[in-house]
């Protein structure tokens, strides 16, 4: 352990996720080079000029609730709005977006005297330990300019209460639309609503922007659109090896357990970091019993509703881990699978009755046309080094008009945690361009 404290502090954040230093900031002190201090490139990543709002801190929400779907499962949101100083702007109407996620709107860290000392450099609230590793770029990005930002954990994820038989299940988009009909009548949203996010946090707002024709705006980032010939099959054959360890990681997140690491490929690093945000009692250092005790607690993972408050709701959030048990295994369900009309889970005719392939992406002929006829516009990102990211986001490109569309590629992998290059010593770099400011540009002129 002490070797491992002494190379933690040697390399600095490379130590805990050398390849994420551009999508999670946690890990921006001490990447810069020689010629880039830390300073300029937090200027970099948010322009003074922009910044017309604070944001106190992206870790704790200004609000924290539960969304009451039309059949009584409860949704949790956490709600950020600009501020003045320390004290939000209740009393203003802001453009609002939206982040229905599967991985967890906030998290937590265990009561763990050496994680606090660990990560309470990067970022970790020493108060109620919330530890935001899944929006926080948005939130620097977004909320100083002038926006509010909800972030949702979807049904049968996080705190949220109901189960997952499939992904994108009538039911859980038409939660999506109801989130969105929720948003527009609270009093700090002023009419205009966009939604997006990388990865399944873009797919959800392609079927949001199809289902709901009074969103103005998506950024579906690195976003598979068709699941099954863009991730699960490209070019035709299965691609387990991504499936096992990403079917994995959800379920973790779902059953607020840590992570199987003879299912995730992790170093030491990210072993700990993992256990010490994971839930449960378990840890990732399964056959390292003296490491796994030093990094135990209680009281981690997902964050409950109201967590940076007095009342953290500890009993709502058990309630609806509980409801997460039956989720499906993406891993044993993409197993299933030979064809795109083979039928993968069979519900109640009321609640969509047989499910194929082809019913699990986004990108459907009829969620297609809805998305060319509406009013909703794009900006799509994808990277050359991230699987079939590139022809999912031309097939919205194709489809929409040129005045409601743009897209940038570049030579990033997923997320664009690293330029990718094969004649960098590595083979991969933190990327210069900021992403999540050209995002804010973007939306500042589209709604």
């Amino acid at each position: 352990l002490l070797s491992c404290v002494k190379k933690a502090k040697a390399q600095g954040p490379h130590f805990w996720a050398p390849r994420d230093a551009a999508w999670y900031p946690q890990w921006m002190q001490g990447t810069a080079s020689s010629n880039e201090t830390c300073a300029s490139w937090k200027t970099h990543l948010l322009a003074p000029d922009a910044a017309e709002y604070n944001l106190p801190s992206a870790n704790v929400p200004t609000l924290s609730t539960y969304i009451t779907m039309d059949d009584g499962k409860a949704l949790a949101a956490d709600i950020w709005l600009p501020c003045e100083g320390s004290h939000p702007l209740l009393d203003t109407t802001w453009p609002t977006i939206v982040h229905l996620t599967r991985y967890n709107r906030n998290w937590r860290l265990r009561r763990n005297w050496l994680g606090m000392k660990l990560l309470g450099s990067y970022g970790v609230d020493k108060l109620t330990r919330l530890f935001n590793v899944r929006s926080l770029r948005y939130l620097q990005a977004f909320v100083p300019r002038g926006y509010a930002f909800v972030s949702v954990d979807v049904r049968g994820t996080g705190a949220s209460g109901g189960c997952r038989p499939m992904d994108f299940i009538p039911r859980e988009t038409k939660d999506f639309v109801e989130v969105a009909k929720w948003i527009k009548n609270q009093p700090w949203c002023n009419g205009k609503l966009a939604s997006g996010g990388i990865s399944y946090d873009g797919m959800t707002a392609t079927c949001l922007a199809a289902d709901f024709k009074e969103l103005d705006a998506i950024f579906p980032l690195f976003s598979p659109m068709d699941v099954y010939e863009d991730l699960v099959f490209p070019g035709g054959l299965q691609c387990p090896g991504f499936l096992k360890a990403y079917s994995e990681f959800c379920l973790a997140g779902e059953n607020n357990r840590s992570v199987n690491p003879a299912k995730v490929p992790m170093d030491v690093g990210k072993q700990a970091l993992y256990s010490l945000i994971g839930g449960g009692n378990g840890n990732c250092f399964q056959n390292r019993p003296c490491l796994g005790a030093l990094v135990a607690g209680a009281e981690g993972g997902v964050a409950p509703v109201g967590a940076g408050g007095a009342q953290p709701l500890a009993k709502e959030l058990s309630e609806a881990v509980k409801e997460h048990a039956t989720n499906h295994d993406i891993y044993e369900s993409a197993m299933q699978v030979q064809f795109k009309d083979d039928v993968v889970h069979t519900l109640p005719p009321s609640e969509g009755g047989v499910i194929t392939a082809k019913c699990l992406s986004p990108w459907t002929e009829q969620r297609l046309r809805c998305i060319r006829d509406g009013n909703t516009c794009a900006y799509l990102f994808a990277g050359w080094f991230d699987s079939a990211s590139v022809v999912s986001a031309l097939r919205m490109f194709d489809v929409l008009p040129p005045e409601r569309r743009r897209l940038t590629i570049g030579p990033w992998n997923h997320g664009l945690r690293s330029t990718c290059s094969q004649h960098h010593p590595g083979g991969c770099t933190v990327p210069k361009f900021d992403m999540y400011s050209d995002l804010a540009r973007w939306l500042d002129v589209t709604l």
